[in-house]
């Protein structure tokens, strides 16, 4: 799947990252769109977490859910 890795303020990257597996309690979401905002590229923040994946306040589909997920 993609993911946009922030390493530096000048450094964001598009990366192929591996899906992840999910626990019994979990759901798999297949973003379809998702808001960067101020926050997310705020360079005390980046200096802070580097490497990280930004991005929040997705959009999606359902993709899979966990052996205990009866409702969401």
């Amino acid at each position: 799947m993609k993911a946009v890795k922030v390493y530096d303020i000048d450094d964001i990257r598009i990366e192929d990252i591996p899906v992840p597996d999910i626990g019994p309690r979990d759901a798999l979401v297949h973003m379809r769109r998702c808001g960067i905002c101020s926050g997310d590229v705020a360079p005390w923040y980046i200096r802070r977490k580097a490497p990280l994946v930004i991005g929040h306040e997705p959009t999606g589909v359902v993709a899979a859910v966990g052996s205990e997920v009866d409702e969401f």
